[in-house]
């Protein structure tokens, strides 16, 4: 009988052996494996990892977040500073990569073509799109590019 594959144990490695050298050759710090920010301008920009609720023993999906605080005492002092008037806007990772929200799915791929698929997402796609982000207005801009109908700033 096949041993069933461990989604979480391949989520971490795959945080620890892909996403966060990466990210930290890129300047963010990290809190924990799943959190990360770094200043940039007059923002912070934030990336973070998170699991799916319906995760279980048979499926593993996640997705990753794209957020910009102020940088300011207030967020200099917190790495998540829970003032809204810090908040300048958020969206899914997904719309940077995919032209939507994007789910990825443990189960539909292996271990190494994942973190391969994440490795090029980030440098090729997320990590030149945060590059022109420095300032409130930048990170509004960006999120006018995945709908323009949507106010920026708004979930």
């Amino acid at each position: 009988m096949e041993t069933p594959r461990d989604f979480k144990a391949d989520f971490k490695q795959l945080l620890r052996h892909t996403i966060v050298p990466l990210l930290k050759a890129a300047g963010f710090e990290a809190r924990g494996q799943q959190s990360f920010r770094r200043p940039v301008g007059e923002v912070f920009q934030y990336l973070g990892y998170e699991g799916s609720r319906t995760n279980g023993k048979d499926s593993f999906a996640f997705t990753g977040n794209v957020s910009f605080q102020h940088v300011a005492p207030a967020t200099l002092a917190d790495f998540w500073c829970d003032d809204p008037a810090m908040w300048i806007a958020g969206m899914r990772m997904g719309y940077l990569t995919h032209g939507r929200d994007h789910w990825y799915r443990l189960e539909d791929h292996g271990p190494q073509a994942l973190a391969a698929m994440m490795a090029h997402d980030l440098a090729q796609i997320v990590l030149p799109r945060l590059a022109t982000v420095a300032t409130a207005s930048d990170a509004k801009a960006l999120m006018l590019t995945r709908d323009p109908d949507r106010a920026p700033g708004k979930q």
